[in-house]
């Protein structure tokens, strides 16, 4: 019993990411919508909007313009399961913009 102490290890507050700051204003932009789909997807689902895809994943989404479901694999922590049952959305998205892009 460490002599009747009890050792408490603190929590590190994580560090808070702007991807406003961090994102172009085009890359920013996209991000916005799939934070935005991911949020409906979430609540359609009945399920925390981490479970459908977390921040860092949509900024990669947004900068790295994936086209395909072997791209968003290569998104660190984008599973398999989020991937099958989200991907074609947010694939959508990204595929909107890049055509809206184009026009």
């Amino acid at each position: 019993m460490l002599g009747g102490k009890i050792k408490v290890q603190a929590k590190k507050k994580k560090e808070t990411i702007d991807y406003k700051e961090l994102l172009s204003d085009v890359d920013f932009a996209l991000y916005s919508t799939l934070r935005d789909k991911r949020n409906e997807l979430a609540k359609t689902e009945g399920i925390s909007r981490w479970n459908v895809a977390y921040n860092h994943q949509l900024a990669s989404m947004a900068t790295d313009r994936p086209k395909t479901k072997a791209d968003l694999e290569k998104i660190k922590d984008f599973g398999e399961k989020s991937i099958e049952k989200f991907g074609e959305v947010f694939l959508k998205i990204v595929a909107d913009e890049e055509n809206r892009k184009s026009d």
